[in-house]
């Protein structure tokens, strides 16, 4: 590092600029900090008119003293020329005028210019940045204040207007402002950006939406932070978000396959997989079964029973025919339920089975899009369920409301992509924020069902997801390379971010699929997924804590050698390891350019502490790299994986219907980051 400019010099130089500034401008004898004394320019010039000092002779005007016939060696003085450049002490010399080397007005600029050289001595920081104008503090040798060429450095604060994006950040990395390539501004923060379909949102760096202005100018309004929402229903205008306990407490399980247990086996066998045989508490279904369906023969809309799992669901009538076979396993309704209700005794002083009784019903159907499920044939069976479960609970003097809602789907709506159809299609989508708006205006329907049918239905339940998985199970119109993108997923994830209501319980991507298909559950995983969703619920729900939150990142920072991700984790620390998926490359972790793999550009992947992740890179990525976790690769189709989860199961261990054991870590959301765009 070249020579600092000491506190001490800029002490020094501040009393001589003081010093200066009395010289130039003030008739004066001035004192140095030296303690020398001399007088000051206009008192010098004074001098010399008053007391005729070298003969010189006074002119207004540099113009006047030229046209004057003075004879050489002669002496002149300039006062008051508008050119100030042109005023002082002149001789004439072979019949030109010269400026004098005495002159005050030349030694003024000659000081200064002594001390400008004195502050723009070149200086380099550890890093090997340079700075052509710096303060350096001699104590801890570091730069107070500095200015190079591509950023300026203050204290615990740096403006960098090289690198993309460019910003202003503090000492640990905390962007204050920041504006990207495309042109999303970041405010702290918040994130200012523009869709591909030119809808602007305000953001926060996770992703979560405040604010949404739709091309049609449709403005969406979301509080982050609201315990509980209001209805946007205009049938329940006075309903709060929450739950309060009745003597019946009905949960709504909708969607496709994996909702109602199709195929939950290991494969060997389509039947006898079942493994919640009996009822352990006071919870029930319906007579004929949570999947019966009111054109079946054996439902059963006016009477309850304890609740379990049978091999009977949608197909098992010779009228009702489609893709999956008659074998319904086991679903993972009995495990919300029974979950549910072990978890609030447990946290419960006194409580009795019967002061937490669970209804519940699966009404979902396999290869259902949310359009489908909203307003096609499914839809019927939904309403005809939360109808007859209110109708038995009047008839039995009993309360009873819609406690919680499940929503599992998302598969199928990857077709959209696959169909090459508009982003706004009305059959079907896979934007991301469409998707979210229609899973949304289906829970509306399911509110105006409850708020009609049920009498106590006195609060906006919870809905509760998953994270799907199903994208590479889908190829691209054409061609049989699977998705390199995962927009539902992505939306399931925003949601539960940008909306109080819903509630991301696990990524399905950690459970373990049959050998028959690989894409739906074993029996064991579909009890298991119900398990986790349980416990979201009581948390939310019964305790009150707050909504639950799965493990999810919640800030970056990208860098030429590395990404740096923080991340929410629920309880216990991070770890890599095997316990949910096999070893995957990066752990789960994969650079894409323009959804193609870049396959060695991440160069490691470490823990930097218990809840941050670094993914470096062999080099630079451009500005529009994305870094994805759990995105999959063609070569582990039709699932996806990543080996980033918790250590929250070492403390929350649950015994399924067989007896055995299972640690509930949580497994990482799946995620994309873009480097210029953030979370996408």
């Amino acid at each position: 590092m070249a020579e600092p400019i000491t506190i001490q010099k800029l002490i020094d130089a501040d009393v001589d600029a003081d010093t200066l500034g009395e010289f130039a401008n003030e008739d004066k004898t001035v004192v140095s900090r030296k303690g020398l004394e001399y007088p000051s320019a206009p008192m010098a010039s004074r001098l010399l008119v008053e007391n005729g000092l070298l003969g010189a002779t006074p002119f207004s005007t540099y113009a006047a003293m030229t046209a004057s016939e003075l004879v050489g060696g002669a002496y002149a003085v300039v006062t008051t020329d508008d050119d100030v450049n042109k005023n002082g002490v002149y001789q004439k010399i072979n019949d030109a005028w010269e400026l004098s080397p005495w002159n005050p007005a030349i030694q003024i600029l000659n000081k200064i210019l002594e001390l400008n050289a004195g502050y723009n001595q070149v200086v380099h920081d550890n890093d090997g940045n340079k700075y052509s104008f710096a303060i350096v503090n001699e104590i801890v040798e570091r730069i107070a204040w500095g200015m190079g060429d591509t950023k300026m450095l203050a204290p615990n604060h740096e403006l960098d207007f090289a690198n993309q994006p460019s910003g202003f950040t503090d000492s640990s990395g905390r962007t204050a402002l920041s504006v990207r390539p495309d042109g999303t501004v970041q405010l702290g923060s918040l994130m200012i950006a523009t869709s591909d379909n030119g809808a602007i949102s305000i953001q926060d760096q996770a992703g979560r939406t405040a604010l949404r202005i739709a091309p049609n100018g449709k403005v969406s309004i979301f509080d982050l932070d609201a315990p509980s929402i209001s209805s946007s229903n205009p049938n329940a205008p006075s309903l709060k978000l929450g739950w309060n306990r009745k003597d019946i407490n009905h949960v709504v399980i909708y969607g496709q396959s994996l909702s109602e247990g199709s195929v939950a086996s290991t494969g060997e066998s389509l039947s006898g997989n079942e493994i919640s045989t009996t009822q352990p508490f006071a919870n029930i279904m319906l007579a004929g079964g949570t999947r019966a369906e009111p054109q079946h023969e054996f439902y059963i809309g006016n009477s309850f029973s304890p609740l379990i799992e049978q091999s009977i669901g949608q197909f098992s009538d010779s009228s009702n025919t489609a893709t999956y076979n008659s074998s319904q396993n086991e679903s993972p309704v009995s495990a919300i339920c029974n979950e549910f209700t072990r978890r609030c005794l447990a946290n419960s002083r006194k409580a009795l089975d019967t002061d937490f009784i669970m209804a519940g019903t699966a009404s979902g159907r396999g290869g259902q899009s949310t359009e489908n499920l909203t307003t096609g044939t499914q839809w019927p069976v939904l309403v005809q369920h939360i109808k007859d479960v209110a109708s038995i609970a009047k008839s039995q003097s009993k309360t009873e409301s819609v406690a919680a809602i499940v929503y599992i789907q998302g598969e199928a709506n990857h077709s959209a992509i696959n169909r090459d159809l508009s982003s706004f299609d009305q059959t079907i989508t896979a934007d991301v924020y469409e998707y979210q708006n229609r899973v949304k205006t289906l829970i509306s329907n399911i509110d105006s069902t409850a708020i009609a049918s049920c009498l106590d239905q006195d609060a906006l339940p919870f809905v509760f997801t998953y994270q799907v998985e199903g994208h590479r199970g889908y190829t691209y119109k054409d061609t049989t390379v699977s998705l390199n993108e995962n927009p539902i997923a992505t939306a399931q994830w925003f949601m539960s971010k940008s909306d109080p209501r819903f509630v991301l319980a696990i990524p399905v991507y950690a459970l373990a699929k049959n050998n028959r298909d690989k894409v739906h559950l074993t029996h064991i995983n579909s009890w298991l997924m119900g398990a986790y969703i349980a416990r979201a619920m009581e948390y939310t729900m019964h305790r009150k804590q707050g909504k639950w939150r799965p493990l999810e990142p919640t800030h970056w920072k990208w860098t030429d050698t590395h990404c740096d991700i923080t991340f929410y984790v629920p309880q216990g620390q991070l770890i890599f390891d095997t316990y949910f998926c096999a070893q995957q490359p990066n752990q789960g972790f994969d650079i894409w350019i323009d959804k193609t793999l870049q396959v060695s550009a991440i160069s490691a992947v470490t823990l930097l502490d218990d809840k941050t992740v670094r993914v470096s890179f062999t080099t630079p990525q451009p500005s529009n790299a994305q870094l994805s976790y759990c995105l999959g690769r063609e070569e582990t189709k039709p699932n996806a994986f990543g080996n980033l989860r918790d250590t929250h199961g070492d403390s929350d261990i649950v015994t399924d219907p067989v007896g055995a054991t299972h640690k509930l870590h949580n497994p990482s959301v799946m995620f994309n980051i873009h480097k210029t765009r953030g979370f996408v």
